[in-house]
């Protein structure tokens, strides 16, 4: 069900925008913005006008920045907070958000899935380097989406990011945590992970496998010369590969 929300969210932003009314266009900006606020944290609201809202809040990063983060702290209601969240993740630039990063980084607090998932889908996109210890704190989280979604985002950040923390991830009993932290590791190059990760090509989930290739490709700089067409069913290859890249570099 939470994956599945994740994914509606997501496909949302990418329902097109409705054209920009004349009358819309005289309001002076500081006015659109608020009502385009506004409107995002009311709950009645179609999805096509949700995202022409969220659409001219990104397309003026600089005015909307200071507003959206007033209104992220001022709102206890999880609905608001997720559709802020979500708005503030859509933005290119994500740099205009960094004066105000402590009222995005307190939201890992907050009792709603959805909030603490896309604040830290929102401090990996800024990798924002003051998340790291409050993001390593939530490693030990129970629930499985989100210690995935924070491994991937300390892997993101990769600024002073604690490895010795997520390599024990890679025991995780779920598959989804045990790939975001490989993945991680591979895209901190984490030289110490090296052995660990190793053990992970005996993963008995093919997706933990590749993510622990494509790790220990990142960080040894060798490849396993294991082709995409491979995955799709050559497992004896792939083990064959799997053995040879090990032998070469114990």
């Amino acid at each position: 069900m939470k994956t599945a929300t994740i994914l509606l969210l997501a496909m949302i932003l990418a329902i097109p925008a409705g054209a920009v009314s004349a009358a819309e266009e005289e309001q002076p900006l500081d006015e659109q913005i608020a009502e385009a606020i506004k409107q995002l944290t009311t709950e009645e609201l179609s999805w096509r006008d949700r995202k022409k809202a969220i659409d001219l809040l990104a397309q003026n990063p600089e005015a909307s920045a200071g507003p959206l983060l007033d209104s992220l702290d001022e709102h206890e209601n999880s609905h608001a907070r997720l559709w802020l969240l979500l708005c503030i993740n859509s933005f290119d630039d994500m740099a205009v958000f960094e004066a105000g990063a402590a009222k995005i980084i307190k939201l890992l607090a907050d009792e709603s899935f959805g909030t603490k998932f896309w604040a830290i889908k929102t401090m990996a996109k800024m990798k924002l380097a003051a998340a790291v210890k409050p993001l390593t704190e939530m490693l030990s989280t129970k629930d499985d989406l989100l210690r995935a979604a924070t491994a991937a985002a300390l892997g993101k950040i990769g600024v002073d990011t604690p490895i010795k923390q997520l390599i024990p991830l890679l025991d995780d009993p779920q598959e989804m945590v045990r790939r975001a932290a490989a993945e991680a590791l591979g895209d901190l190059k984490a030289t110490d992970a090296k052995a660990r990760l190793i053990v992970s090509l005996a993963d008995e989930n093919l997706v933990v496998k590749r993510a622990a290739v494509i790790a220990l490709e990142k960080i040894t700089g060798k490849s396993f010369d294991i082709k995409s067409a491979d995955w799709a069913g050559a497992l004896d290859v792939i083990e064959k590969k799997i053995n040879t890249w090990i032998e070469a570099n114990k």
